[in-house]
């Protein structure tokens, strides 16, 4: 399907001092403003208690998201979520979940990572069922046929102890559906990508060997891409590895979502990691097909990591993800991309898995995390009806880390220029202040208790927003 994402590891921001000027919304096509959009939490108890990791549009009131909530406080307490927009509102729609009867492996726990919606009565869901006392675990698949949804069987690699999971589904029609996800098999420790495919009447394996279990997109029947630690393409008749760009930095790089317009332009986006004393430096990733092997698009963006993107055209694209605990959203105009101001982040941090459209709107999925520690579940849509906010401030913003990446929490951010003023860095290490007068300011940031401090010069037009972070060394 189009531009979601699935799993995401913690990500603890440990990072030198790096600077990337990101334009206004209002200079680039990205002026839709974004609104969240009310959503059923049926989970209420833990962090995670009610996720989205996928969306995906048949029209503007027919839009289904999939995640997952906690029934209770215990490891088994999770099921299957689906969501339905009727154009007005989003409402709960029962999903089964399989208990592996016939399998011999005891289900207990459920998620759905991706949905693929063909048509009003044709719609597809995959994830995985997994046993907490037996550590095994399957895929799971659901379908729903207009009138309700099912679970449909699918092969399996290994015995009952074996893992099988489903990350990503993409169809080129109704009759030729692929899924990705992995597999660990414990007899001999063999993991890999695991592949399925529909022809219409059931689902079988297909030998695939690439470490690209995040994502797929189906285009044709001979272009079928997946994603992961490595790039993998299905050309009919066998899957094929090719190589990622390459990372001048030696960097680890794994993509979690690809994306291909109707004209077939093709992107892919993730993270980046580097290792840095004892922790990592994360940065977004963005890779584009340019007919015979894959490029960076935009090596030092913004962002932690993007979890989902949408190809439109090549002048048309988003991707979606974190920013050090906030929502990120970015545009693509042909030439550049822009991150969009004011994304909406209710409670005390929230992230972006996934993005779709959906007739003339823009829908993005995720979880925000309230002060009562309960995960909500997270749905953002665009559709032009009001003009952009934020063209008249100039926005500085970052996080400040110590030795080791550790986050600095009560630091003190101050700066001077057209207006001074200072503020202090949240639980999380980040810090933001605005200014109705753009230029260049002198920004410091300190510690109480550590002598080093960092200055930096940095400059933020009106209806730009700059981010700026630092380390210090103690």
């Amino acid at each position: 399907m189009m531009g979601r994402s699935r799993t995401r590891a913690t990500i603890a921001s440990t990072l030198l001092l790096w600077i990337v000027v990101i334009a206004s919304p209002a200079d680039a096509a990205a002026d839709d403003p974004w609104e969240e959009v009310s959503t059923p939490n049926p989970g209420t108890f833990g962090s995670f208690a009610n996720e989205l990791h996928a969306v995906e549009g048949i029209a503007a009131n027919d839009v289904w998201a999939v995640g997952a909530f906690d029934t209770g406080p215990y490891l088994t307490s999770r099921a299957t979520l689906a969501l339905h927009f009727d154009g007005t509102s989003w409402s709960t729609v029962s999903t089964p979940n399989p208990d592996g009867a016939g399998t011999g492996v005891d289900i207990d726990r459920h998620l759905l990572f991706d949905v693929e919606a063909l048509a009003s009565n044709d719609v597809w869901a995959v994830g995985v069922g997994e046993s907490i006392d037996q550590l095994g675990a399957l895929s799971v698949v659901l379908h729903w046929d207009g009138t309700a949804w099912s679970s449909v069987d699918v092969p399996r690699l290994g015995d009952e102890i074996a893992l099988n999971s489903l990350r990503a589904v993409s169809a080129v029609s109704p009759t030729d559906i692929w899924a990705v996800g992995s597999y660990t098999l414990y007899e001999g420790f063999t993991t890999g990508t695991l592949t399925l495919h529909w022809n219409g009447s059931a689902w079988s394996l297909v030998s695939n060997p690439c470490n690209a279990s995040e994502d797929i997109v189906a285009i044709s029947a001979n272009d079928v891409w997946a994603v992961g630690v490595d790039t993998c393409h299905w050309d009919g008749s066998s899957w094929t590895a090719i190589p990622n760009a390459a990372d001048p930095s030696n960097g680890y790089v794994t993509l979690l979502s690809v994306s291909a317009s109707p004209a077939g332009d093709l992107l892919a986006v993730g993270f980046r990691s580097i290792s840095y004393f004892s922790g990592y430096i994360y940065s977004v990733r963005i890779e584009r097909w340019n007919g015979s092997s894959w490029v960076t698009d935009s090596p030092n963006t913004t962002g932690d990591h993007l979890d989902g993107v949408l190809s439109l055209s090549a002048t048309d694209a988003w991707a979606v993800g974190s920013n050090f605990g906030n929502p990120l959203i970015m545009h693509w105009d042909g030439s550049t991309w822009t991150a969009v101001a004011d994304v909406p982040s209710p409670g005390d941090g929230a992230y972006l898995n996934a993005v779709s459209a959906a007739g003339s709107d823009l829908w993005a999925v995720g979880i925000s995390f309230g002060s009562d520690v309960i995960g909500r579940n997270l749905a953002l849509r665009s559709s032009g009806s009001t003009p952009p906010p934020g063209s008249d401030i100039a926005t500085v913003s970052g996080i400040v880390t110590g030795r080791g990446g550790r986050l600095i929490s009560g630091g003190i951010v101050s700066w001077t220029g057209p207006q001074t003023g200072s503020t202090t860095t949240a639980a999380n290490g980040s810090y933001q202040f605005t200014s109705s007068a753009g230029g260049t300011y002198s920004v410091t940031a300190s510690v109480v208790g550590c002598r080093r401090t960092v200055t930096s010069t940095v400059t933020a037009a009106l209806g730009q927003s700059v981010v700026l972070n630092f380390g210090l060394r103690c």
